[in-house]
């Protein structure tokens, strides 16, 4: 939300988890300012993306993030 939607007082936040066989899929976006063109997730310093990457490698998983109307983050892996 901080960065999401500056200068704006409103914005949309979805959540979704979907279970599939032995696979969970974790979707969160938003359709705020998106991400920066040149961003670029193995040269991120921010502390969030950094803990999310981590988690998902410790995890066997995979984590994305991507510009679609907003932001997309996608979080997947087996349970």
């Amino acid at each position: 939300m901080k960065h999401a939607f500056i200068n704006r007082k409103d914005g949309m936040i979805s959540i979704s988890i979907e279970k599939a066989t032995d696979k969970v899929t974790m979707i969160i976006k938003d359709n705020g300012i998106g991400l920066p063109q040149n961003f670029d997730i193995k040269s991120s310093k921010g502390f969030g993306i950094n803990l999310v990457t981590m988690l998902s490698e410790q995890m066997s998983g995979s984590y994305t993030i991507t510009n679609n109307n907003g932001t997309e983050s996608v979080f997947k892996f087996e349970i």
